[in-house]
């Protein structure tokens, strides 16, 4: 478990060099990078700010029908998991300065998240989706959300 504060989580993910909408984290459970921008494509919401409670919280794909993740299946498609529910699946928390401390996704290095921008950039996606799955019509979701903002 690596457990940060509220100002290291905030230099780790400006470390990134990219836009905010592109700043990514990896899924503790499928392993799959995800960025703002893969929440506002998926459905989650429509910009920054209605997605943001889910920014690190809940895996982009609960939003396109991915399913639970399985064993040996490569990252990039995402999974249905959230650390909102009563398994602590998560590897990395951060504690405010109130002394709460929240589980998070953990943010990627600077050149994965170089890198998801950039394929984001050329293919409409930085996920590792075939088309198939990208064209699914999105469900609705009504699962725990991050209520604590981070103010990020």
């Amino acid at each position: 478990m690596l457990t940060v504060s509220l100002a290291e989580f905030r230099a780790a993910i400006e470390a990134q060099r990219v836009p905010r909408e592109h700043w990514a984290v990896r899924c503790p459970i499928c392993g799959t990078v995800q960025s703002i921008r893969d929440l506002i494509d998926a459905g989650a919401g429509a910009d920054y700010d209605a997605v943001r409670c889910f920014f690190a919280f809940s895996c982009v794909g609960r939003w396109m029908g991915a399913g639970q993740h399985r064993r040996g299946w490569p990252p990039g498609r995402g999974c249905s998991w959230t650390l909102g529910g009563t398994l602590p699946i998560h590897t990395y928390e951060v504690i405010l300065p109130s002394g709460e401390v929240h589980p998070l996704f953990e943010p990627v290095t600077a050149a994965d998240a170089q890198l998801h921008m950039k394929r984001h950039l050329q293919r409409g996606t930085g996920l590792a989706l075939p088309p198939r799955l990208l064209a699914q019509s999105r469900p609705r979701v009504t699962a725990h959300t991050h209520q604590q903002s981070l103010s990020l």
